[in-house]
């Protein structure tokens, strides 16, 4: 006679480590990868429409509001994915704090941003409508963007493919909308138009999941300590953002200065297609940093396991664009046949190859709050950066704004290879 048998109690998946690792690391890729694929349409049909002079001038503008906003955003978002998972009953005290910051610095970037832009580039000299596009701009994308970084803090990564999906798609419809209506500025309201509209169905959403959750009790010790953690890690944060991110998405405005508007559209054109492979690697440093800080004890097993799958997708990945993006571009207009198109394609697909080191490298730094050493390594970066791209550009034009990146990604990741030696040496 057999006795009852035995009850078999589920237990609840952690919120955070390998467990939900590669679950919220899958989401953040397939939002990564529907993101740039149907980013590559949306430019392939502008490149399609547009002629390269008028949408060199689209491109730059772009790049500004891009870099402005993923400077602004990506500081607050790398804080909070840094200090969500610790936060408890704190995180929404910490996301306020954040939306504040937020506020503040797209207001200062959106101006500093709008200035340069009427300033530096001929064709946009003057224009009050431009200065007010990229303002608002700005605050736009940034939100969008930050709206990742929070998803992904709060163990909701799995709400990206879908609001990315909508985003991307209403943009393909938009931008024939705009650019056959008024014409001004298409690849920049059909941008941004998709994007204010997610991010207020999304933040309503974010706001019900809050108001669900526990509530916010906390001493006041506690709340004094994640203010001085905030502030410490989003001014380090901004920085580095600022001198790496931050200036490869202004590289199509600075390729524009430097080379003129037809091989800005060039290197705009090969840089979104290639960043696909960025993407990839960037999403799965956001799911690292996220669950190394939940778990810090497991995070050198998962960052391994990050870096082989990460440096497998993107290598496969750049080999692949190395032989199409070529001949997309080329025949989305005939201008393009006579440029530089291989050679900028497969150098930015070798910068992204080995940029993927250093991004899960830096995610393990962001992980363990350590934000001095992405600092001094994207400033020499930045430096080298800044003084490669007038002169190759002058002599290559777009593929020499793919060097000057090139190059900068060498540094970086040399830079964390050696202090990833230097430490594992120290710790023995």
């Amino acid at each position: 006679m057999t006795g009852p048998a035995p009850e078999i109690i589920a237990t609840p998946t952690p919120r955070y480590g390998p467990a939900r690792l590669y679950r919220d690391a899958a989401s953040l890729a397939t939002s990564s990868v529907v993101n740039a694929g149907l980013g590559a349409v949306f430019w392939a049909i502008a490149g399609f429409m547009i002629a390269p002079e008028r949408l060199g001038v689209m491109t730059a503008v772009l790049a500004v509001i891009t870099s402005a906003s993923i400077i602004v955003a990506t500081g607050v978002g790398d804080t909070y994915t840094s200090l969500m998972p610790s936060a408890g009953a704190l995180r929404p005290q910490l996301i306020a704090r954040g939306q504040r910051a937020f506020l503040a610095m797209a207001s200062v970037g959106g101006a500093v941003a709008s200035i340069l832009a009427v300033t530096l580039l001929d064709e946009t000299r003057g224009s009050l409508a431009v200065v007010v596009l990229i303002f608002a701009g700005t605050f736009i994308w940034g939100a969008y963007t930050l709206q990742i970084s929070t998803l992904a803090g709060m163990g909701k990564a799995n709400w990206l493919p879908l609001a990315s999906s909508a985003a991307s798609g209403a943009k393909l419809l938009v931008l024939p909308v705009v650019f056959l209506s008024i014409g001004w500025h298409a690849v920049e309201l059909a941008t941004l138009v998709p994007a204010l509209l997610v991010v207020i169905v999304v933040n309503r959403l974010l706001r019900r999941s809050l108001q669900h959750g526990s509530p916010p009790i906390s001493t006041p010790g506690q709340s004094e300590e994640l203010a001085r953690d905030f502030n410490r890690i989003v001014k380090q944060a901004t920085a580095s953002i600022a001198l790496t991110l931050g200036l490869l998405t202004a590289a199509p405005f600075l390729v524009t200065v430097f080379a003129g508007p037809a091989e800005g559209a060039l290197f705009a054109l090969a840089l979104s297609i290639v960043q696909t492979l960025d993407f990839l690697g960037a999403a799965m440093g956001v799911s690292l940093v996220v669950h190394a800080a939940g778990e810090p004890g497991q995070a050198r097993t998962m960052a391994k396991s990050i870096l082989l799958r990460a440096l497998a997708l993107s290598a496969t990945g750049g080999i692949v664009l190395s032989f199409l993006a070529p001949f997309i571009i080329g025949t989305l207009n005939e201008a393009y046949r006579d440029m530089n198109v291989a050679l900028t394609v497969v150098t930015l697909c070798v910068g992204s190859v080995i940029r993927t080191a250093y991004m899960v490298w830096a995610a393990l730094q962001r992980a363990a709050r350590r934000f001095t050493p992405i600092l001094i390594l994207n400033g020499i970066c930045c430096v080298v950066s800044l003084c490669s791209i007038p002169l190759l550009t002058a002599h290559l034009g777009a593929a020499g704004g793919a060097l000057a990146v090139l190059i900068g990604q060498i540094v970086l990741t040399t830079g964390a290879v050696v202090h990833w030696v230097r430490t594992r040496e120290a710790s023995r």
